[in-house]
């Protein structure tokens, strides 16, 4: 891969794990003080379950294999409770170095 141009699929798989893993360490801290918090969506069953959206697809949007459209997108960010604000905030700060990074412990798991 050309590491002077990411493709964005792959800086927006980056910044969506970000989002997910501020939901896990907030569904982590309510567990550990008795708070079942059921709108929070903090895997990849949940978000399938509330955006019915297949969890392959959720997978593959995730670990940066599918371009994905912006309803998509919306659908991810309204489940996990993030405005694309915060998305686009997370994106900027990802480097290239960075998403090629997060891409390929991703294929290490695959």
């Amino acid at each position: 891969m050309n590491e002077d141009k990411i493709p964005a699929q792959l800086k927006l798989a980056c910044a969506l794990n970000k989002l997910l893993l501020i939901n896990k360490k907030k569904h982590l801290k309510n567990k550990k003080e008795g708070i079942n918090d059921l709108s929070l969506d903090h895997s990849y069953d949940k978000i399938s379950s509330r955006t019915g959206l297949r969890l392959a697809t959720i997978s593959d949007v995730f670990s940066g294999k599918s371009d994905v459209k912006i309803s998509t997108i919306e659908l991810l960010l309204d489940s996990m409770g993030f405005t694309y604000t915060k998305l686009g905030t997370i994106m900027d700060k990802i480097s290239n170095e960075e998403a090629t990074e997060y891409i390929n412990s991703k294929k290490g798991k695959a």
